[in-house]
C-alpha cells in the first residue's frame, strides 16, 4: 500500500501576501496610499477577472478610508461595500496610459480644495514609474464617485459620506507575481 500514487493532485490555494503600504498626503483634502502585494501562484496561469477576485478575498483589502482616516474594517473597501465590487467593477486601461490618467486625476481641479504641490507631484510620479513594469496590466475602478439616485445620495457605509472622490487602479506585473493598488481618496 505504499508505493500507491497520487491519483489526484489539488494546487495550492493561491493567495496574495501584503508586502506593505505606503501613504502620501496629495493636500489638505487628499490623500494617496499604495499597496504592494506578492501572489503565492503565477499571474499567466489566470486570467485577471480570477485575480482581481481574489484580491478581494484577501483580508488587507477590507478597510474603511476616509481623507483622515484608515482602519480594518471586514465588508469594507475603501468607501464601499466588498459585496458590491469584483472583477466586473475595473476597467483594463493601457499601462502606456497608466501614469497621464493618474495625473489627471491629481491635477484636476476641485471646490475648496488645494492644488497639489510640485514637489508631491515629483514624489507620486517617481513612485508610480518605479511600479509600472514594461508587461504591467493595469486597471481602474469604475465607480470613483458617491452614487446619487433620484434626489438623494445612497451610502454604503456609515463612513463612505466622508469622501467625494475614490480612485483606484490595480496594477499587475506579472513577471514578478506583484500586484499594486494606488488609491486617490478626496473628501
Amino acid at each position: 500500500m505504499d508505493d500507491k500514487k497520487e491519483i489526484l493532485k489539488y494546487p495550492p490555494k493561491n493567495s496574495y501576501s501584503l508586502e506593505g503600504m505606503e501613504f502620501l498626503r496629495l493636500h489638505d483634502h487628499g490623500q494617496a496610499l499604495i499597496v504592494r502585494s506578492k501572489y503565492s501562484g503565477v499571474f499567466d496561469e489566470h486570467n485577471y477577472d480570477f485575480l482581481i477576485d481574489s484580491y478581494f478575498k484577501e483580508e488587507f483589502a477590507n478597510f474603511q478610508l476616509t481623507d483622515f482616516m484608515f482602519a480594518r474594517a471586514k465588508g469594507f473597501h475603501g468607501p464601499f461595500s466588498i459585496k458590491k465590487l469584483n472583477s466586473n467593477s475595473f476597467v483594463i486601461i493601457d499601462a502606456a496610459d497608466f501614469l497621464s490618467f493618474v495625473i489627471e486625476i491629481v491635477i484636476s481641479e476641485r471646490p475648496q480644495t488645494p492644488k497639489i504641490s510640485p514637489d508631491i507631484m515629483k514624489r507620486l510620479e517617481s513612485f508610480l514609474n518605479l511600479i509600472i513594469q514594461e508587461d504591467s496590466k493595469t486597471f481602474f475602478l469604475k465607480q470613483n464617485k458617491i452614487r446619487k439616485t433620484s434626489e438623494k445620495y445612497e451610502f454604503d457605509h456609515e463612513w463612505s459620506h466622508a469622501l467625494n472622490e475614490f480612485h483606484e487602479f490595480l496594477i499587475f506585473n506579472p513577471s514578478v507575481n506583484e500586484l499594486f493598488i494606488l488609491m486617490l481618496a478626496y473628501d
